[in-house]
């Protein structure tokens, strides 16, 4: 699992986003987060993939 943080909130309009493209990742979803600054990127269950430890590293 990942965790991004972004500098700044993430626009409501997302929603609406998700719904309408149901949840696949397009070219529309990189070209709205491609100018949002990421603030920092966290890693859980990384000790492999049927691993219950999914704290962040």
């Amino acid at each position: 699992m990942v965790w991004i943080t972004f500098e700044s909130e993430i626009p409501s309009q997302i929603k609406n986003m998700v719904q309408e493209y149901n949840g696949v990742w397009t070219s529309i979803f990189t070209q709205f987060f491609a100018n949002m600054k990421i603030e920092k990127i966290e890693f859980g269950g990384i000790n492999g993939y049927n691993s219950n430890d999914w704290s962040g590293k």
